[in-house]
């Protein structure tokens, strides 16, 4: 449950700097500190997770 509870946190403090506008360096910190919350929520799906981005990034 704290995994839970701390992704949570990570990802208001996200939204809330893109809402707010906040300088690009503060949300790339936030945005990037929701993004790793979320691998953490069940680090033994990291891998299989990181392969999935990386394919749906190569297609942007």
């Amino acid at each position: 449950m704290a995994r839970l509870a701390e992704m949570e946190k990570e990802l208001s403090e996200a939204k809330q700097a893109v809402i707010l506008n906040a300088p690009r360096h503060q949300k790339l910190k936030e945005i990037s500190e929701g993004i790793v919350s979320m691998f953490r929520v069940d680090p033994d799906l990291a891998g299989p997770l990181m392969a999935m981005v990386t394919t749906m990034l190569g297609a942007i």
